[in-house]
């Protein structure tokens, strides 16, 4: 008798145990998935997010000074430091590009950014260029060219870097569900193990009472 109930307490126990340690690796897994979504949501904040807001503003200071030519096109000082500022942030467009570019695996990101490096290379820099050049020959021709072809390629511009912006964000939104969704399972499994461990260890509490119980029955009765 002493025997059956050490042998029943013992495996109680053990799978106490064994539940125990799978709830505790899955709870780690949980928190592992959850750390990893963090750092990927991290990384793609620095090396795709922020580059992509940095190289909005980019365009929008070529754009600027292009706008602030017309306005005063007189060669000279001003006249060259509007040139070196819209090629400083042309640089720096392409720089932040490129590093999105290099940091991104997602498809429809790739495309954008591809459409958008094209566009600048095809249209609003060879555009820009040729108004810098007619502001001082021909201002009105750069006027015109200004309103009747760069400021629609400007918009299109725009539009490329907002959708890389948008699917970028999105990318964030889904790492962030990733994330909530291990926590609420990790929760989910720690209340179930709880309630579980509770109710195993009560049972055992109750048998061991019982068996006892019993066994001192039975010894009182021999005796």
């Amino acid at each position: 008798m002493y025997k059956r109930i050490s042998t029943l307490v013992v495996i109680g126990f053990s799978v106490l145990l064994a539940l125990s340690l799978g709830t505790d690796l899955f709870l780690y897994q949980k928190l592992q998935q959850r750390v990893d979504a963090a750092t990927a949501e991290t990384l793609l904040l620095n090396r795709t997010r922020i580059p992509l807001r940095e190289a909005q503003i980019d365009y929008m200071v070529m754009a600027q000074q292009v706008s602030d030519l017309l306005l005063d096109p007189t060669p000279g000082a001003v006249f060259d430091e509007k040139k070196w500022r819209r090629q400083q942030a042309r640089e720096n467009a392409s720089a932040h590009i490129g590093t999105a570019l290099a940091a991104t695996q997602n498809m429809e990101l790739e495309e954008i950014l591809g459409k958008l490096v094209e566009h600048n290379r095809q249209v609003i820099l060879p555009l820009g260029d040729e108004i810098f050049w007619l502001a001082i020959t021909d201002l009105d021709v750069a006027k015109s060219i200004y309103w009747r072809k760069y400021l629609p390629a400007q918009a299109e511009n725009m539009v490329l870097v907002n959708e890389a912006i948008r699917l970028s964000s999105n990318e964030l939104i889904s790492f962030n569900e990733k994330a909530n969704e291990a926590a609420a399972e990790g929760q989910f499994v720690s209340h179930f193990a709880m309630i579980l461990f509770a109710c195993l260890g009560l049972g055992i509490a109750i048998f061991v009472g019982l068996a006892v119980t019993r066994l001192i029955r039975l010894t009182e009765k021999a005796a």
